[in-house]
């Protein structure tokens, strides 16, 4: 009996560091939309230079985090909506 529990508070363990990772990764995307929403709409060259290195780092999180999706097996049954970062 003691194990079963085990498994279950384990399962609950899992579920929600996939909620959480989930969450990052709905997160990271917003980040990068704005991102390049507010590149798209600067014109001072600083602010320019600023938003071109934001939106790399947020490409670099959102990739870093989609992988870790892979490994956990969160991209299947619909669970992560494919979001293509170019770049």
């Amino acid at each position: 009996m003691p194990e079963k529990k085990k498994s279950m508070k384990a399962r609950k363990q899992e579920q929600t560091e996939r909620n959480v990772l989930l969450r990052n990764i709905y997160l990271a995307k917003y980040e990068l939309e704005c991102a390049t929403q507010n590149f798209s709409y600067a014109t001072d060259p600083t602010l320019i230079d600023m938003y071109s290195y934001q939106i790399k780092a947020c490409q670099a999180k959102y990739h870093y985090l989609m992988m870790q999706a892979k490994e956990t097996g969160l991209t299947q049954a619909g669970q992560l909506l494919a979001y293509t970062v170019t770049g």
